[in-house]
């Protein structure tokens, strides 16, 4: 049997998705080419200035500038490391006492829990009470009686009255509004009918 090249596998197109944005990307650069040649042409031929910048000095105060205003001595600006390693310890020192003293009093702690005795309470205070000086005995002093007051007026009992009689409302009659004339309208011609 022979076998016929429908049957023979071709190779298989790998999809180019690139070509089509490619092209359209080529083209238009060489527009925007074209164009920026063809404005440059037809505008004035000078020779474009480009714009120079002052070199700005860069922010803050020079080492030179620091030196010359603390005595302008090369070696103002070291540091004494001696000192600042001596400080250094005296901290490292000091935070180990302070951890010291805390394992310490964890460990007394524990102790206590593990040996079940609570210490027992103190039996007087620590602290006495202050003693207060005596208040001074002050004079008394009199307060003046109040004038008299005059008598008040004998109450006499209220005399029952009939109520007076409550004022009719007034009603208002409503007023009925008429709609103004009508304005006079001019009479619209008669355009002649089209045959």
């Amino acid at each position: 049997m022979e076998s016929t090249g429908q049957n023979e596998s071709q190779p298989v197109k790998r999809p180019r998705f690139w070509v089509g944005p490619f092209v359209a990307g080529c083209c238009f650069a060489l527009g925007y080419g074209i164009t920026h040649r063809v404005v440059t042409l037809q505008s004035n031929a000078e020779t474009p200035t480009p714009e120079s910048f002052e070199p700005a000095l860069f922010p803050g105060e020079s080492m030179e500038a620091l030196r010359g205003r603390n005595g302008g001595e090369l070696n103002s600006f070291q540091v004494d490391l001696k000192a600042v390693e001596a400080r250094l310890e005296a901290e490292r020192k000091k935070d180990q006492d302070v951890e010291e003293l805390a394992e310490q009093a964890q460990q007394a702690e524990q102790e206590l829990q593990a040996t079940g005795v609570l210490p027992a309470p103190p039996l007087e205070p620590d602290w006495t009470e202050p003693t207060l000086p005596a208040p001074d005995p002050e004079p008394t002093v009199v307060a003046p009686e109040p004038p008299p007051t005059p008598p008040a007026p004998p109450v006499q009992p209220a005399v029952v009255t009939e109520p007076l009689p409550l004022p009719e409302p007034a009603i208002e009659e409503p007023v009925l509004l008429t709609p103004p004339p009508p304005l006079p309208v001019a009479p619209a011609e008669q355009l002649p009918a089209q045959p």
